[in-house]
């Protein structure tokens, strides 16, 4: 019982105690995202233009920003969402019990395509969005609504070949592509990954799911 109470009183303070990190009381650690022009990058969402900014160190992000960012880290290495991840492989397990052999490996085929060669643009966006931020973002939360809507301009950002390899140079895949292979890259990806998401979703089957079992 003292536990709660002692509990409640931590949270009851906490509400009036808590102060917000932003760029303003942050300013000597945060720098801007440049663009290739050596302007700062600056997105349209919430009604207005945002200057985007960045931690000097990563080690002076927050904890709860941090355990976003590493959540979205393992899948920016798998290359793939852990929810669509988990679809295709119970995809796979109901192939097998329905004793649907080829589909079943089929569905392995496609799921090793997508890890080994693919790249959703959600998964670097994702990473991008706790990792870029603007003047008004509370630094010591993540805000999942604020994060969604920054995602969507980040997709109708007009130079995205340099976004895209923005991102890519800090998730560590670029490596020495030009822009325009990137670019190239992920729109491939991106067309290879939308008819895997219709098969693993059963909106299109496979030319081994239409021939039954082997």
């Amino acid at each position: 019982m003292k536990r709660r109470i002692a509990l409640f009183l931590i949270r009851l303070l906490s509400r009036f105690t808590y102060t917000e990190r932003t760029v303003a009381k942050e300013q000597h650690k945060v720098e801007p995202v440049i663009d290739k022009d050596g302007n700062p990058l600056v997105l349209h969402y919430l009604g207005k233009d945002r200057q985007m900014y960045k931690f000097k160190n990563e080690a002076d992000m927050a904890v709860a920003r941090a355990i976003w960012s590493k959540f979205f880290d393992t899948e920016k290495e798998l290359r793939i969402q852990r929810d669509e991840l988990s679809k295709s492989l119970q995809k796979t397990i109901d192939s097998v019990n329905k004793g649907e052999v080829s589909q079943a490996g089929f569905n392995l085929i496609m799921l090793k395509d997508w890890v080994d060669n693919l790249t959703p643009m959600e998964v670097l966006l994702n990473q991008a969005g706790i990792m870029f931020f603007d003047e008004e973002e509370d630094l010591r939360r993540f805000d999942g609504d604020r994060h969604h809507v920054k995602l969507q301009a980040m997709k109708a950002h007009p130079d995205q070949g340099f976004f895209l390899n923005l991102l890519l140079s800090q998730s560590g895949i670029s490596g020495d592509q030009s822009l325009k292979d990137i670019q190239s890259y992920l729109i491939k990806s991106q067309v290879k990954i939308k008819s895997y998401r219709r098969i693993i979703s059963g909106q299109e089957e496979s030319s081994h799911g239409k021939n039954g079992k082997t």
